[in-house]
Order: C-alpha cells, then structure tokens, then sequence
C-alpha cells in the first residue's frame, strides 16, 4: 500500500491592509516614485556627459559612469521597493537592498561635497583628490595642453571681441576663464582685448605687492599658447571648476537620498507594523 504524498506547504500569508492604510501605501509609493525621477535624469545625463573642461584626464570618467549606473540603480530598487507590499518577505528583502543603495549613495554624495577631508583624497573626484591630483606637474601640463587645444581663450577673445574694458569688466567669466585667459588683478594691467594686456603707464604695481597671485604676473605672456596658463590662478580656477560640479553631483546624491530615506522609512514602519 504506497503511502499518500506529503502536504504541500502552505503558502505565506498576504499582508491585508484597511483601505486607508491602503491609500497612505499607495501614496507613499507615488511620492517615492516622483522623488526618484530626478535619480533617474540625473544618471542618464552623468552616462551620455562626455569630457567637460578636459576634467578626463584626471580619470573621473570610471567615477563618472559609476554614479550614473548606481543612480539608474536606485531609481530602479526604490520602485521595486515601492510596490513590494505583497508578502513581508519580498517587502524586507526590497527594503534591504535599498537600503544598502541609499547609505552608499549619501556616503558618496558627503565624500563628494569635501565632508571627509582627509579620508576622501582617495575617492575619484572629490576635493581632496583634485587637489592633490592637480599638485602633480605631469597632471597639470596634461590638462594646459587639454585646455589650450579645447581654444577655450579663443573662444573667449571672439565672444568679446570689440568690447571696451567696462564692457568687459561686467561678463562674468567661467572660473577657468578668470584664471587662464586674462592675467591676475594684482598684475594692474590695461585691457586691450580679452587675451591681450599691457602695463598701463600710471600702474601702480607696488599697490598690489601682498596679492596672492603677484607672482603670476611674470608668467603672462600675449601669446595665444602661454596667456596665463602657467599661472596659478589657471590651477585655482581649473580645480574650481571642476570641483564645484562634482560638488553639485554630491549635494544632488545628499538630497534624494535623504529624501528617499524618509520616505521608504515611513511606507516600511507600516509595512512591519502589519502583524
């Protein structure tokens, strides 16, 4: 006589909310789903970004892929996250990886905005890293040449051409552009063009004697392939710049992320709550 075949188990319970707790779920996922759209955007645009100021040679494109995968990431587990209302388990397991998404996430955007100083020179593209990158001569020379060839003090000198040095005076110039295309103020030098200055004959050059970039003034030159591009006023301006939009890039991650956070903390204590 063959014996009768085990039970099968029986499935895990659905998780039954009221209609109001219902509605509030419901409203939650929609908010996080709106809240991650710009996740979404701002991954999209980091992916198709290509070389912007020739910040490439200091290696940020891998950075730069990775914070846009990972936004594309998040903006994926926090809808799954969303809608996993079902069965506890789906809910725990949706919640865990984003969780683990969302603190890497705001740890990335606080190394980015220079929170961690010191523990973040090793990070690609936060303050630290520029600074010591840039520190290097052979990393600098790359990035003069980068600069010189992208002709962004050729573009400048057509862009305002023709205009008077009060005219001039009131464009407000990229930080590359202030720092690599016209000489320093503590040069008091005359305005003839955007790449073409002189010694005014009534300069009063012992006025300026404890500015910080006095010492640049010797490294400007009128030709299109020297400029200031030896100074370090170009460096400040350069590290800038491209610090300032990685550290946008940080600021962006901090915002969603602790957005994100409340909202799914929220949608998840209900979830838990449901015995």
């Amino acid at each position: 006589m063959s014996t009768p075949p085990p039970p099968l188990p029986l499935p895990r319970p659905l998780l039954l909310f009221p209609p109001q707790m219902k509605r509030i779920l419901r409203l939650l996922a929609v908010l996080a789903s709106f809240i991650s759209l710009p996740a979404l955007a701002c991954g999209v645009w980091l992916l198709v970004t290509r070389d912007y100021d020739c910040e490439d040679l200091l290696v940020t494109s891998g950075m730069r892929v990775g914070v846009g995968v990972g936004l594309l990431g998040m903006f994926v587990v926090s809808n799954a996250a969303g809608y996993a209302t079902a069965r506890k388990g789906a809910a725990l397991a949706a919640y865990a990886v984003l969780a683990v998404a969302l603190v890497v996430a705001l740890t990335m955007g606080l190394v980015l905005v220079g929170v961690y100083k010191m523990e973040a020179r090793q990070v690609p593209a936060s303050p630290g890293w520029f600074q010591t990158s840039l520190a290097s001569t052979g990393n600098w020379n790359e990035v003069k040449s980068c600069l010189y060839n992208n002709r962004i003090c050729s573009d400048l000198a057509y862009r305002t051409g023709g205009l008077s040095a009060h005219e001039f005076g009131k464009i407000k110039l990229s930080p590359v552009e202030a720092g690599c295309c016209k000489p320093p103020d503590e040069c008091g030098m005359a305005y003839v063009s955007a790449t073409n200055w002189i010694f005014a004959e009534n300069n009063d050059y012992a006025k300026y004697a404890g500015g910080k970039y006095r010492p640049d003034c010797r490294a400007w030159g009128n030709r299109a392939d020297q400029l200031c591009f030896n100074c370090d006023m170009c460096r400040d301006g350069f590290t800038k710049a491209v610090t300032s939009r990685w550290r946008k890039v940080g600021i962006f991650l901090i915002v969603i992320s602790v957005l994100l956070i409340a909202v799914h903390a929220a949608r998840f204590i209900i979830l838990m709550s449901k015995k």
